[in-house]
């Protein structure tokens, strides 16, 4: 049996996704809040609404908001997520730990998302495959933290051979982008520059105008080490947010 939501709202939702991709977070985030007064619907619904929340208002550059969240899922409705869903919430809570250079809170929440990716038996090897791919860029984003670029390209690379297992462009894009992180934290500003014009290449295609951006930022012109978090790097074209924002949010994170 269907809820309201998986029935009568799904195009809703698909077209909060769309919006993102365009950078028209504002939009976005007023048909959360239309799908947000929805009742009766399954837990699992409810935190699928929730994760969308933090996508858009990541993007918006809310981070403390963004957090509150996270910290509502993690705690008062854990009980109510699938595995899926929790290593979701852990990614998403990392992308805002690395976008504030908390190192050891990053590397500790790893840790817990790969003892969760262990225990996904019998889970579509598809979707298994998209996540950890995900935390393959975010380990290799942290060894440059440490400093060690070997170890750091060698897993973005990996990362890189799931997402075109997959046929995932979106992650594809972001691994070429990781790629010429590495680089460019390297000196190697000309491997650098040709993986960032990948990742733009493929952000283009998919229309995705804040991921667009940040890979067109990178790469035109191009000098020295590029340090922005993705939380920061993706917001949309519509966002709002600020320096007080990033200061709390930082405090929260």
């Amino acid at each position: 049996m269907h809820s309201r939501l998986s029935i009568l709202d799904n195009k809703k939702v698909l077209k909060v996704k769309r919006l993102m991709r365009e950078g028209k977070v504002k939009q976005a985030m007023k048909i959360v809040d239309f799908l947000e007064e929805i009742k009766d619907l399954a837990d699992s619904e409810q935190i699928e609404h929730m994760l969308l929340k933090c996508q858009v208002s990541m993007l918006m550059g809310e981070f403390s908001d963004t957090i509150r969240i996270f910290e509502t899922i993690l705690k008062e409705d854990k009980h109510k997520l699938t595995p899926l869903q929790e290593i979701d919430t852990l990614l998403m809570k990392l992308e805002l730990k690395k976008s504030f250079w908390k190192l050891r809170e990053s590397n500790d929440l790893v840790k817990q998302i790969e003892d969760k990716l262990t225990l996904l038996k019998g889970f579509e090897e598809k979707k298994v495959n998209k996540r950890t791919a995900k935390i393959y860029l975010g380990k290799s984003y942290l060894f440059i933290g440490k400093g060690d670029m070997e170890n750091a390209l060698l897993i973005a690379e990996k990362s890189k051979e799931l997402y075109i297992k997959i046929e995932d462009e979106e992650g594809l894009a972001d691994s070429f982008l990781q790629i010429g992180r590495v680089f460019d934290s390297s000196g190697k500003m000309d491997l650098a520059l040709e993986n960032y014009e990948k990742g733009l290449k493929l952000r283009k295609r998919l229309n995705d105008i804040p991921g667009t951006a940040e890979a067109a930022g990178r790469s035109i012109p191009h000098h020295g080490t590029v340090r922005g978090g993705p939380a920061r790097d993706r917001r949309g074209a519509d966002a709002g947010g600020g320096g007080r924002e990033d200061k709390n949010a930082e405090q929260l994170a």
